[in-house]
């Protein structure tokens, strides 16, 4: 696994400096505030950090791990299926909009990570999606694709 670690970690910290050299073309301070450059930035440079910790650790470490991985596991069966989903709701967004979408898509993840109870899985992503619409349409006045309700 120290190849994979190795390898892994070199992308990771070409996408954190990726990420730093495309963020540095947006203003860092907008009015007095924080720019639209910051977060990016930050988040630039925290996976430039991981990915040198994980480098780091994969020379320093003495331990030989031997992991087998295979495509066709359970749980890569499952992880198959969550991109699936998240496709598909990429896919239907803009047409039935993002209060409807993302509701049957919390609905559908929340069965598939084991939620059985009916009560919750109407509840909870009805209470989240009101929570979000009212959140971006009513306090930051942004709207969402497809939003009637606020």
């Amino acid at each position: 696994m120290k190849l994979g670690n190795i390898i892994s970690s070199i992308v990771v910290v070409i996408l954190g400096v990726f990420i730093i050299l495309q963020s540095s073309n947006f203003p860092d301070e907008v009015a007095s505030a924080p720019g639209p450059g910051i977060y990016p930035s930050l988040l630039g440079w925290l996976l430039v950090l991981l990915g040198s910790i994980l480098l780091i650790q994969t020379f320093v470490s003495r331990k030989k791990e031997e992991i087998i991985v295979t495509f066709t596991s359970k749980q890569a069966l499952f992880i198959y299926k969550l991109i699936g989903v998240s496709v598909l709701y990429c896919i239907i967004l803009p047409f039935l909009g993002f209060a409807i979408t993302s509701f049957l898509f919390l609905i559908i993840t929340s069965f598939m990570l084991g939620l059985k109870k009916y009560r919750l899985l109407i509840l909870i992503p009805m209470v989240s999606i009101i929570l979000i619409l009212f959140i971006f349409g009513t306090i930051f006045h942004i709207p969402l694709p497809g939003q009637t309700i606020f």
